[in-house]
């Protein structure tokens, strides 16, 4: 069948498309920050506020990947093999974020980090001042410092159109910022990697179809293929 120019236009004008950068991440700051402060610049900031500020400071993110694990199996327990799902692993994802000019959310992501595994302390261990505590090295629990995640995408004239969630969130991983006198002010960004359980789609479920809708699709198939028939090629 050759191709019709004509039907592509006309496909992706009915059916419209998505772009990777209509997009916003809410984030819920997890059990071990509520009711917490970060006093950066001798004025505390709520922690509830700076995670509102993630919203518009978020640069980019990757959605989640799924991959299946397969095992080798033999039909007849002879013979060629054949793959057989045995489970579904989720890769890690990654945020990038521009900082704000006080450095409050990079405070927030090294103590939440901080919270996870206690690292380190509150000031420089080796001071020997009071306010100075030492890392105890020790893990909090998950249900303490996940949360769930949610990144929703929108089409080109502003339309929520699908949601993904990600549950058990936590920040893996900070990366070391680059400083340098060279770079002329250019924004500061942090790169967190995140570990998560499971994802979902909002409304993805699938549903079983009516006897009178499958009548109604195949008729529309029919008179589709009807259509194809007047092909333009070129």
């Amino acid at each position: 069948m050759p191709f019709n120019i004509v039907n592509f236009k006309t496909n992706i004008s009915g059916g419209g498309y998505l772009t990777n950068n209509r997009f916003k991440v809410i984030l819920t700051p997890p059990p071990i920050l509520f009711n917490t402060a970060i006093n950066n610049t001798g004025s505390p900031e709520n922690i509830i506020n700076i995670a509102k500020d993630l919203s518009f400071r978020v640069e980019s993110i990757r959605t989640p990947g799924i991959t299946l694990i397969n095992a080798d199996v033999n039909h007849y327990g002879v013979g060629p093999t054949q793959k057989q799902p045995m489970n579904a692993q989720f890769g890690d994802t990654s945020i990038s974020i521009m900082s704000d000019g006080y450095g409050n959310i990079w405070q927030f992501w090294h103590n939440w980090i901080r919270g996870i595994f206690e690292f380190t302390g509150t000031s420089s261990a080796r001071g020997g001042g009071p306010s100075n505590k030492i890392p105890s090295y020790t893990a909090e629990y998950k249900d303490q410092y996940s949360t769930t995640i949610q990144i929703i995408m929108y089409d080109i004239y502003g339309n929520e159109v699908q949601q993904i969630n990600l549950f058990e969130a936590f920040p893996n991983s900070m990366r070391e910022v680059n400083l340098n006198w060279a770079d002329q002010g250019n924004l500061l960004r942090l790169n967190i990697g995140f570990s998560y359980t499971e994802y979902t789609i909002e409304s993805s479920e699938v549903q079983t179809l009516s006897a009178e809708e499958q009548q109604f699709i195949s008729q529309q198939n029919v008179q589709n293929l009807r259509n194809t028939t007047d092909l333009i090629s070129f």
